[in-house]
């Protein structure tokens, strides 16, 4: 049994809490249904997830949970690695992707193009967030070359 609601309802005012607690209870009829499609995290990238050396122990920041397709999360993971470390980063992701789902990755250059169109034109947000993880060696000029770079390879791959 998931525990949505309990992620989702924290702060805001009573019609924000109210109207995120109806949201999450249905996400959570959603996650308990036989509806079809993989359920996805919607922000999959490395700071919202936790880890015990290399095992996956828990996943935060739920908000925008949904059902869709999984290349979305491929997509955001790849983006936020070759943000955080370069292009070896989302290459790496891909691998360990692939190796889990015991095939090739579909239409990766297409889920990496919409990832990196997610990110904001100056990256001083994405500074403060990954200062918060301890990253104070990433700056906006860093994340600018590295997301161009990542949005280049992914172009070269569909031209």
């Amino acid at each position: 049994s998931s525990h949505i609601g309990e992620v989702v309802v924290r702060g805001g005012d009573e019609s924000s809490v109210a109207l995120l607690a109806t949201e999450a209870a249905a996400l959570e009829a959603i996650v308990a249904s036989d509806v079809p499609g993989p359920r996805l995290l919607g922000v999959a990238m490395g700071g919202n997830t936790m880890w015990d050396h290399d095992r996956l122990t828990g996943i935060i920041d739920w908000e925008c949970a949904g059902i869709g397709h999984p290349g979305i999360d491929l997509g955001m993971q790849r983006c936020d690695a070759a943000l955080v470390v370069g292009l070896s980063g989302a290459d790496a992701v891909l691998a360990g992707y692939e190796s889990a789902i015991g095939h090739a990755a579909a239409d990766v250059a297409y889920w990496d193009i919409a990832a990196a169109l997610t990110t904001p034109g100056t990256m001083d947000s994405f500074v403060q967030i990954y200062a918060g993880q301890g990253r104070t060696d990433l700056d906006p000029p860093t994340l600018l070359a590295r997301r161009d770079a990542f949005l280049a390879a992914a172009l070269d791959r569909v031209r």
